[in-house]
């Protein structure tokens, strides 16, 4: 009965196209999960390119004075390191300043070598850095992203080579020693991703079986009510019109008692059928307790929600459901409407109001609708009717 906002994929080929192009919210998820980690690996890498210029000065002790300023530049990796640490979004101008900034590192590690006796050929191996950059530092990321930033960081060399910005760059012992690499990091960053959707896939039923009745498929009191907290605040800031339907069935008990328990989980589950039937994929339906139900219209004002009410009370009142005795029979709801006003300062008074509305529908009769609004009018006129009676009696 909930409304999924993307389907998950249940296939291995699925999977992949799923990883390759996600939905924001598995990339959000995964950046929330990862970004701690790719801060600290970062930073440490970012220390250690820095502290290698030891390695520098036992290569060639001459040409090391010339790359201290380049193997300094490395910290910057630190000022990546802290300004993620405030970015809690993930987006694709993030993913690709990344990328962008790991190849710049791979083009100053370049110029080191050019600076060093032999620096090309005694730093090959230094290059096998990238594939562990890939496979760490963008777990954070998209399976895509990681894969453009392993490939274009395997290929810079080359094309540094082509351009004669690497000296002496030999392309064939290159590719020899790092493309195997390369293509296993690719596999090492697929098979990763591919556990993580699972970890993800496995969460969000998790998530679902906390936040969902088992009975109806509708959402929860767990779920509904801080949802609702938010909703309020959201439309109190931005003036958005909301409201609130609240839902209980006629005469329950008499249902439980007349044609068995099994048969009012039917009924139960017969309501949160219609009113998802009536309810937009932005409307929210909860199944409170027992035989309560709550609808959350957003951009709804009370005129609108009133009728979205009369529709659910209409077609359920219509509706013949039959006993595990074969007998038929009818039922009916009563419910309760309000719009949310200035004077709610919570979720609870703007509960508390609808609620009172559906106390109103079933104390005048059942079977109805009655807006939150209307129950002053109600009560004030059964306040006239009694001091009538009153006065009558007074009088005679």
């Amino acid at each position: 009965m909930i409304k999924s906002s993307a389907e998950l994929p249940d296939t291995l080929i699925g999977g992949l196209r799923f990883l390759l192009f996600p939905n924001r919210d598995f990339l959000q998820k995964k950046y929330e999960d990862h970004r701690r980690f790719t801060i600290i690996v970062s930073a440490f890498l970012s220390v250690l390119w820095a502290a290698l210029w030891g390695w520098d000065w036992v290569t060639d002790p001459v040409g090391a004075d010339n790359t201290r300023v380049l193997r300094l530049l490395f910290l910057a990796a630190l000022a990546y390191s802290l300004t993620l640490y405030f970015i809690r979004k993930s987006s694709a101008w993030l993913a690709i300043i990344t990328v962008v900034g790991m190849l710049a590192a791979e083009a100053n590690f370049i110029l080191i070598l050019n600076h060093l006796d032999n620096g090309i050929v005694y730093g090959l191996g230094g290059f096998m850095y990238c594939m562990f950059i890939a496979v760490l530092v963008f777990q954070c990321f998209s399976l895509i992203t990681n894969i453009i930033y392993t490939l274009s960081a395997t290929l810079l060399p080359h094309l540094a080579g082509e351009l004669a910005i690497a000296d002496n760059f030999q392309h064939f012992q290159y590719a020899a020693l790092i493309w195997p690499a390369a293509l296993l990091a690719i596999v090492a960053q697929i098979v990763q991703s591919h556990h993580y959707l699972l970890r993800y896939q496995l969460e969000r039923q998790l998530e679902a079986l906390s936040t969902t009745d088992t009975l109806t498929g509708a959402r929860n009191r767990r779920y509904f009510i801080p949802l609702l907290a938010r909703e309020v605040r959201r439309a109190k800031r931005t003036g958005q019109k909301l409201s609130l339907l609240m839902l209980d069935i006629d005469m329950f008990k008499r249902v439980n008692d007349t044609y068995g328990h099994l048969t009012g989980d039917r009924v139960i589950h017969n309501v949160s059928v219609v009113s998802h039937q009536f309810a937009r994929d932005i409307d929210v339906v909860a199944r409170l307790g027992g035989e309560e139900f709550a609808i959350l219209l957003t951009a709804c004002d009370q005129n609108q929600a009133v009728q979205v009410a009369e529709r659910i009370r209409s077609e359920i009142k219509g509706i013949t459901m039959h006993s595990e005795d074969d007998i038929s029979f009818n039922y009916t709801v009563s419910i309760g409407v309000a719009e949310l006003d200035e004077s709610d300062q919570n979720e609870r008074c703007f509960l508390g109001r609808a609620d009172s509305a559906l106390y109103k529908a079933k104390e005048s009769g059942r079977n109805r609708v009655v807006l939150a609004e209307d129950e002053k009018d109600l009560f004030n006129s059964r306040n006239r009717a009694l001091t009538s009676e009153n006065s009558d009696c007074s009088e005679s």
